[in-house]
């Protein structure tokens, strides 16, 4: 806002002179030495001068107010995160490596579970889909209250048909829609997946804060 009010100033101050100059000699407003019945006496000038004082404090106590206002806006959604971030529930996927057939078709026999970490969450559901080149499996569960410590089973057996090795993949997407204990909603969605029996799986999480109370 100060550089508004110095630019405008240096607009006005410039044309006058503009003016002075083209204008000069034509009108009583435009004569040197300044005409006092034009232009006014000592105590007008004051008065406006004193005005125009008025109106920069003015609009000086404005800016620094907005600044202010937005430097506790800022403190504020800071606070607000790290309270988020301290009560956001922390889940993970836990479990053994999945058992695979000795021949070139049979079940996949996988024992995994779903822990929560830090926290407490509430009003869960849960979707888990366990695929192979052959067959998709779906568990869903669902749970009112679920506490720091808890355990979710997860466990399913994949049947699995296949004449090539490379063929051997096998994932398991979970979605969970959840509250923290503030109500708020998330969506979090954990993939793993097992290209090979000899090959460390890989794993993928993603939790969205959807809806903020």
């Amino acid at each position: 806002m100060k550089k508004i009010v110095i630019i405008v100033a240096s607009i006005i101050f410039i044309l006058f002179i503009l003016n002075f100059y083209i204008f000069y000699g034509k009108t009583d407003l435009f004569k040197f030495p300044f005409n006092s019945e034009v232009w006014g006496n000592a105590s007008d000038w004051v008065l406006v001068i004193g005005t125009i004082l008025s109106l920069l404090l003015i609009f000086r106590t404005i800016e620094i107010q907005l600044i202010s206002n937005n430097y506790q806006k800022k403190l504020a959604d800071i606070e607000i995160f790290k309270h988020i971030e301290s009560i956001k529930p922390i889940i993970e996927l836990k479990g053994t490596p999945p058992k695979y057939p000795s021949q070139v078709s049979g079940i996949i026999n996988t024992n995994y579970w779903l822990i929560l970490i830090e926290n407490e969450l509430s009003d869960l559901t849960l979707t888990a889909i366990f695929s192979t080149q052959s067959e998709q499996k779906y568990i869903t569960s669902e749970k009112s209250i679920f506490f720091k410590g808890e355990k979710i089973n997860i466990a399913c057996d994949v049947f699995i048909n296949t004449n090539h090795f490379s063929d051997y993949s096998f994932s398991i997407e979970i979605i969970l829609n959840y509250r923290d204990k503030d109500k708020n909603q998330y969506r979090h969605i954990i993939k793993m997946t097992k290209p090979r029996p000899n090959i460390q799986s890989e794993n993928f999480h993603q939790q969205t804060l959807i809806k903020f109370n």
